[in-house]
């Protein structure tokens, strides 16, 4: 075998880690997340403590982490970690309310509008029946005035029915307050990245058998993945393409009523209220 080849297998060998070499890895890096963790809470060396030992003598970093009193301040942190991210999960539930109410109100406004054209058309044209002693086509103007409906007032966020369905089969939601807590926080952050309804479900569903499995009966935690993309993220050519689907099939119908004139109208008036977040 030549010089050249022994060297590549030296060099493969060391290249490739061992399963000893890995577990010693994980071990390394579980090692330094208590240590970081114990530190956090307090925790102290030996050579860094200064004054009288502790009465309990000096501690390793799980032992410490084990203790009573830390194990309560560790939950009063995850209890105000969770209250922190369910305020944040609120406010953005409040301000995408807000911004769809902005959005019924244009479009309440927008009927308004056609509404009294069509009126203002009507008697118009009634005039001009009458003037011209036409009293047959006066008769089915006024009975088409007597049939017309007020235009719809404004309505109000719905709920959709993907989040309906989705909590009828998760009947821990809204019980095991951790859990719905966390649920909702993930929502939120889908939501903000433009993800509707359907994609919110996904996702809950997705972390939800992650990280409460007693859950879900048959679901393993596994080890969660960094979306480097970002949640949400969507290609595009135009402004109606980056929609939200719900928001697609809205736009075609407000169209098709003829509030808009276009798809890519109704995209531009949805993009001045959410903005591109």
């Amino acid at each position: 075998m030549s010089t050249e080849a022994t060297d590549a297998m030296v060099e493969l060998e060391f290249a490739v880690e061992t399963p000893e070499a890995q577990a010693a890895e994980i071990q390394e890096e579980t090692s330094a997340q208590v240590i970081a963790q114990a530190r956090e809470f307090g925790w102290k060396t030996e050579d860094e403590w200064k004054g009288d030992p502790p009465p309990d003598g000096f501690l390793s970093p799980d032992d410490y982490l084990g203790t009573s009193l830390v194990q309560a301040k560790i939950a009063r942190k995850e209890a105000a970690d969770l209250r922190a991210q369910m305020k944040v999960q609120q406010d953005a539930a409040a301000d995408t309310t807000s911004r769809m109410e902005r959005m019924y109100q244009d479009a309440a406004e927008r009927r308004r509008e056609a509404h009294e054209r069509e009126v203002t058309s009507l008697r118009e044209a009634q005039r001009q029946a009458a003037e011209t002693g036409d009293m047959e086509r006066y008769d089915a103007l006024a009975k088409r005035h007597a049939e017309m409906k007020p235009p719809e007032p404004a309505q109000t966020a719905p709920v959709s029915s993907e989040v309906t369905d989705w909590q009828a089969r998760n009947t821990w939601f809204g019980i095991d307050p951790y859990a719905t807590q966390y649920a909702q926080a993930v929502a939120g952050n889908v939501a903000q990245s433009g993800g509707d309804a359907a994609k919110q479900m996904a996702e809950v569903d997705k972390q939800m058998r992650q990280r409460f499995p007693e859950h879900f009966p048959g679901a393993k935690p596994k080890p969660q993945r960094v979306d480097g993309g970002g949640l949400g993220t969507i290609a595009s050519k135009s402004a109606f393409d980056r929609l939200p689907a719900e928001a697609q099939r809205q736009a075609k119908a407000d169209v098709a009523e003829g509030l808009y004139k276009s798809v890519e109208e109704y995209a531009k008036f949805y993009e001045g209220v959410f903005g591109n977040d």
